[in-house]
């Protein structure tokens, strides 16, 4: 179902951050809202790049999923990454 159309955009997108596992929050939150090179942040999170590659793939695709499935397209997407 689509989303109230005076919900908070940053309150659905926390709300999906928050739903995803650990290891994917991580290394999005570290990457895509941290600034973070992937380098950086896998040696933050001691694994290596390679690895920390496939969780902030997995990670931006599992939250734009989840956003989609709550009526937010890709523009909303985007600006969340």
């Amino acid at each position: 179902p689509a989303p109230e159309p005076d919900a908070d955009l940053a309150q659905v997108i926390d709300a999906e951050l928050a739903a995803l596992a650990d290891k994917y929050r991580a290394a999005l939150v570290l990457c895509d809202l941290g600034g973070l090179t992937a380098q950086q942040a896998a040696d933050a999170l001691g694994c290596p790049a390679k690895t920390l590659g496939t969780r902030l793939r997995r990670a931006r695709e599992q939250l734009a999923a989840r956003l989609a499935r709550r009526g937010l397209g890709a523009a909303a997407t985007a600006l969340a990454l």
